[in-house]
């Protein structure tokens, strides 16, 4: 229930909000420039509503932040994720519908036929709608890397596999670093062979070299038709490995640098919550 009333409630507020914010632009664009206080008056006064259509603009664009949070604390239902994030349709839906209503102000029946408001407009239509389709263009691609890892995950063959490497790529994602992983795989009764994959993971998470992981892979073409999880998988036990160090001397050495203030007590709690699941 929970995940159904957040996601219907994100996808109203970001409706309302992108409705406030085109119809905040297009008014402002239709009034052009204007002022007034108690001490000065311009050669053309902004006509009434004026404020109300800059509080609609600057409440928009708030309320589309807080619709992209609510939809993200939604969870996931089933173990599934949506194939399309909300931040992505409302990156397209704000680039594409803001210069669209400019177009209609500056160009429309009701025009104010300025000059510089239909020059602006052409500007950012041609900078800004290129910039919301661009990501749509990713979305076939996408789809096309879940149904690989679903094939993977249903039909194809497991095993273990060691971190030989992570190397920092130097992108940030909602403060979490995108990485370039390095694995052994070694399948039992095969040579082993080498999977690389660059993934965003959590700052708190990030892989190690010697860390194991469940390299799922195609037999017929293991190289290239390949993928890694760090998380358990039902029905797979992982290989043993010479000279692991307990999980709970682990987790001492995580709670010393705790107590020195390295680590707080979020990050903690994740890397033994993480320790134990590998037990």
């Amino acid at each position: 229930m929970r995940y159904w009333l957040c996601t219907l409630g994100a996808l109203l507020l970001a409706g309302a909000c992108i409705v406030l914010i085109d119809n905040g632009i297009y008014h402002l664009v239709r009034t052009g420039s204007c002022g007034s206080s108690s001490t000065y008056v311009s050669s053309r006064p902004c006509p009434p509503g004026t404020a109300g259509h800059i509080l609609g603009l600057v409440g928009g664009i708030f309320g589309a932040l807080a619709a992209v949070g609510i939809y993200a604390a939604r969870g996931r239902q089933d173990g599934r994720g949506a194939t399309i994030g909300l931040g992505l349709i409302l990156w397209s839906l704000v680039f594409v519908t803001i210069p669209a209503s400019m177009l209609v102000a500056s160009y429309g029946p009701a025009n104010n036929h300025n000059s510089g408001a239909r020059t602006t407009s052409l500007i950012l239509a041609a900078v800004f709608i290129p910039m919301g389709l661009a990501p749509l263009l990713l979305i076939p691609w996408r789809r096309n890397k879940q149904a690989l890892a679903l094939e993977l995950a249903t039909q194809g063959r497991r095993c273990g596999g060691i971190v030989e490497s992570v190397d920092d790529t130097g992108v940030t994602i909602n403060d979490n670093p995108r990485v370039r992983i390095t694995v052994r795989a070694e399948p039992p009764g095969e040579p082993p062979f080498t999977v690389v994959k660059t993934a965003t993971v959590s700052r708190v998470r990030i892989p190690r070299p010697g860390d194991r992981c469940v390299v799922f892979y195609d037999p017929a073409n293991r190289e290239e038709r390949n993928g890694i999880t760090f998380d358990q998988v039902p029905g797979f036990t992982q290989p043993a490995a010479d000279g692991d160090e307990d999980a709970l001397e682990k987790i001492e050495k995580l709670a010393a640098l705790r107590d020195r203030g390295i680590l707080t007590a979020e990050e903690f709690e994740a890397q033994k919550k993480r320790l134990l699941n590998e037990v």
